[in-house]
Order: structure tokens, then sequence, then C-alpha cells
């Protein structure tokens, strides 16, 4: 195959099991999406050599699903990946957070993380 990444291709394959779980057709997701059933067809089985992140962002909007997209700087020092990879889980946990429901005992959990863990590596690229 092209130049398409491993990582959205997998993408793309595991919204399949979106699609099912909620019981929608391929069909459905294509006029969802206002292309054809061979392009949602395509898309699921990676076979589209135009696949890109916009298609699996908008197959993910029909299903009702919002796609987060992370970077990682691969040639960046080992200080730095950490330091990008410590924002995401932030923002990670942040929706995590706001979801959870009141009162079921992980909020002093997150916090106590997010400060001894995450703020130092955000910080510096280093745990305390």
């Amino acid at each position: 195959m092209n130049d398409i990444p491993d990582e959205l291709r997998r993408t793309a394959r595991s919204l399949v099991f979106e699609r099912e779980r909620l019981g929608l057709s391929q069909k459905q997701v294509a006029q969802r999406m206002g292309v054809s059933q061979s392009k949602v067809c395509r898309l699921e089985s990676s076979a589209d050599a135009n696949l890109v992140y916009g298609d699996v962002a908008a197959y993910a909007k029909a299903l009702g699903l919002n796609v987060t997209l992370f970077y990682d700087d691969i040639e960046a020092q080992p200080e730095i990946r950490a330091q990008i990879y410590a924002e995401h889980i932030a923002d990670m946990l942040e929706k995590l957070r706001k979801v959870l429901p009141k009162g079921i005992g992980y909020e002093d959990e997150i916090a106590h993380f997010s400060g001894n863990v995450l703020l130092p590596l955000i910080r510096n690229g280093r745990p305390r």
C-alpha cells in the first residue's frame, strides 16, 4: 500500500466495530457522510488508496463520535517526547474527569497523578 500511516488504517478499521455496535449499515453511514456506499466500504477495509484523516473524521462524525489526533516528534530527545505524551495524557484525563459521574472516588487519584506525574513531565520532561 502507499504512504498512508498504519495508524490511520487501523483507526478506520476499528470504526467498523462502532458502526456495528450502533446498528448502522454502510449505506446509512454513507448517507450521513454524503458519499457512496462503496467509499465507506473502501474506507472500512483500508483499501482506499486516497484515505486521508478527513475521511476518518467524517466517518466518525457520521457515527456521532469525535476524533482526537495526537502528534509525536519521533526525532526529538526523550525528555521532549515525554513532555508531548504528558500533555496528551493531561488532555485525555481532563476529558475523563468531565465524563466521570460525580463522587465515584477517582477525583483525588486523577488530581494526584496529574500533579505528581504529569505536571513535572510537562515542565521538564522528567518525573520527580
